[in-house]
C-alpha cells in the first residue's frame, strides 16, 4: 500500500481523528471518490483492518508533517523533482520508512552502487523499527481519537512483519531490473561485506531476488557437480579426475559466494560438496602409487670423495598434489570453518610426510645404507 492509496489519505484524515470526524470526511469525499471512500472508511472502522492502514501511514506523527510527506509523494509520483522534507517531525522509524517509500521508489538504478546505496539506507531505517515503539505510537494515536488500543506486541507482530516485507519490495524490484547476474552478484557481495544486518529484511529481499535470478544456473551446476562426485567416489580416484571437477565447482562457488555467508540451503549444499571433495582428496592420496626416485650425493672419504646413490619409493608427488587440492578447496569454501580446519590439518600431516621422507633419504645418503 503506497501513501496515496492509504485510507487516511483517501479520506483526508489522521489516525488521531475520532469516528465522527471520519464519517464527516467520508461524506465530503464521497462525491468525488465513492467506492474508494467507502472502502477506506470501512477499513478504518474495523480494528482488524485499521492496523494495516496505521502501519502504512505515520504512527505518532503530527498531521501537518504527515500531510507534507503526502504532498511530497504525490509530486514525486507525478515525475516532479522536489526537495525532501525534514524527517524530524516524524514520530518513529516506521513513520520515516513510510515517508521515504516514495523517495526510494524514485531512486536511480543505473549502477550497482545505487542499488547498494538504497539497500544500505533502507536497512539503517528498518533496523531501528521495533514492535514496542511502534505499538506505543499507534496506541497514542488511537487514544487521541478514542479508538480501542492494540492489546500487546503479539497482536502487532504479523501485520508489522508484513509491512516491513512490503517496504523492501523496492529492493526486489531494483534487483530484478539489473542487467545481468554480474551486477546482482556485485550488489549482493557489497551487502554481505558491509555492516548491514545479514539476516534483516533488506538483505533477505536482495538475496531472494538473486536466488530467483540464478536458480536454474545454480541448480544445473550443482547437479553436474554431484553427479561427478558420485561417479568419482564409486571408482578409482585420481588427481586428473579431481582436477576435472574444478571448473564446475569454481563456477558454483562464484555464483553462490554471498549466499553461503548466512545459514541456509546454500551453506548446506556447500557443506555436502566440501565433504565429498575432501573424501576424494584423501582417497586419491591413499591410493596414489609411489614413484621410484634416485638421489646422489658426493661425500668426502679418506683419500678423496665418493658418490653415494639412494633409490627409494617416494610419496612426495602425491603429497604435494593433495596439499594443492586441499588449499584450493579451503580457499573456495571459507565459510565451512570446520572443514577448513580439517583441511589445514591434512596439509600439516602431508607436509610432515614429505619432511620425514627427506630425512630418511638424507640419513641413507650419509650412512650409506
Amino acid at each position: 500500500m503506497n501513501l496515496q492509496e492509504n485510507p487516511f489519505a483517501v479520506l483526508g484524515v489522521s489516525p488521531r481523528d475520532n469516528r465522527h470526524t471520519l464519517l464527516e470526511k467520508a461524506d465530503e469525499a464521497a462525491l468525488l471518490n465513492g467506492a474508494a471512500v467507502e472502502d477506506a472508511l470501512a477499513s478504518l472502522l474495523k480494528m482488524n483492518q485499521r492496523v494495516e492502514a496505521e502501519l502504512s501511514w505515520f504512527p505518532g506523527t503530527d498531521p501537518s508533517a504527515a500531510e507534507t510527506f503526502l504532498r511530497y509523494a504525490k509530486e514525486l509520483s507525478g515525475g516532479g523533482r522536489v526537495p525532501m522534507p525534514s524527517l524530524e517531525g516524524l514520530g518513529c522509524p516506521l513513520a520515516q520508512a513510510n515517508a521515504l517509500s516514495a523517495f526510494f521508489a524514485a531512486w536511480p538504478d543505473d549502477y550497482p552502487e545505487y542499488t547498494f546505496g538504497l539497500c544500505r539506507s533502507l536497512d539503517r531505517i528498518l533496523s531501528q523499527v521495533t514492535a514496542d515503539e511502534t505499538l506505543s505510537m499507534i496506541n497514542e494515536d488511537r487514544q487521541a481519537g478514542g479508538w480501542d488500543p492494540i492489546q500487546d506486541e503479539l497482536a502487532l507482530a504479523d501485520p508489522l512483519e508484513a509491512r516491513l516485507r512490503e517496504l523492501v519490495q523496492v529492493v526486489r524490484i531494483r534487483m530484478d531490473r539489473a542487467a545481468n547476474e554480474k551486477n546482482l552478484l556485485d550488489t549482493l557481495n557489497r551487502i554481505m561485506s558491509s555492516d548491514m544486518d545479514k539476516q534483516g529484511t533488506v538483505a533477505q529481499a536482495a538475496s531472494d531476488a538473486y536466488v530467483f535470478r540464478i536458480h536454474d544456473q545454480e541448480e544445473s551446476l550443482r547437479t553436474r557437480i554431484n553427479q561427478q562426485l558420485s561417479a568419482l567416489l564409486k571408482d578409482r580416484i585420481t588427481a586428473t579426475r579431481i582436477a576435472a571437477l574444478k571448473p564446475n565447482v569454481e563456477s558454483w562457488c562464484r555464483l553462490t559466494g554471498p549466499l553461503r555467508q548466512t545459514a541456509g540451503a546454500f551453506r548446506n549444499h556447500a557443506e555436502s560438496i566440501c565433504h565429498d571433495l575432501r573424501e576424494c582428496i584423501v582417497s586419491c592420496f591413499n591410493s596414489a602409487p609411489t614413484s621410484t626416485e634416485k638421489r646422489s650425493r658426493i661425500l668426502p672419504v679418506a683419500g678423496g670423495t665418493q658418490t653415494r646413490t639412494v633409490t627409494y619409493e617416494s610419496k612426495k608427488n602425491a603429497c604435494q598434489q593433495a596439499i594443492d587440492f586441499s588449499k584450493w578447496l579451503a580457499a573456495l569454501f571459507p565459510e565451512q570453518t570446520r572443514f577448513v580446519e580439517m583441511l589445514k590439518e591434512d596439509q600439516k600431516k602431508l607436509s610432515g610426510i614429505i619432511t620425514d621422507e627427506e630425512r630418511m633419504v638424507e640419513s641413507k645418503l650419509i650412512l650409506g645404507r
